[in-house]
């Protein structure tokens, strides 16, 4: 359990320190941000209020299978920050979790990897092992499905 504390400091200040970052660097507060609106209504539910936040992050976890606890503590940190902190502010953080992903045709990584593609920040959690290999045409592309997901955000992050 000690794991899931440490887990949830290194969130909370990531999240404080991508909130400054987003502050110190963003445009005029004339200047509308330009949004792709297929991006803001991927995954978010029909019951979620967008209109009801100024900003609205999706933020990604990957992690390799065997990691539940530390996903759910990861879940229930950013609940109790956009509680506490970020809604008030008119920020939400709208976690995507890879685990909640349907995969609707084709190879489910595939799948993973659109969603991840509509975040805008990305958190890998990692213990003892990487995960399971992923195939593409029945060769192993990756080690694992998390060491995919960490080099297709790489990729985000260099068209941004």
């Amino acid at each position: 359990m000690e794991i899931v504390k440490i887990i949830i400091g290194v969130i909370s200040k990531s999240i404080d320190i991508f909130l400054n970052y987003k502050n110190k660097h963003k445009k005029t507060q004339n200047t509308p941000q330009k949004r792709n609106s297929e991006v803001d209504t991927i995954k978010l539910p029909s019951s979620f209020n967008k209109d009801k936040y100024k900003r609205t992050y999706k933020i990604f976890i990957s992690s390799p299978d065997g990691l539940e606890e530390e996903r759910t503590a990861f879940l229930e940190e950013i609940k109790i920050y956009n509680k506490t902190d970020a809604n008030h502010r008119g920020i939400h953080f709208y976690p995507v979790d890879w685990n909640d992903i349907t995969p609707t045709y084709g190879r489910a990584q595939d799948e993973i990897n659109r969603e991840l593609y509509h975040c805008e920040e990305y958190f890998l959690i990692l213990w003892d092992r990487f995960g399971t290999p992923t195939k593409k045409n029945g060769k192993s592309i990756y080690d694992s499905g998390s060491e995919e997901e960490f080099y297709e955000a790489l990729k985000c992050k260099k068209k941004r």
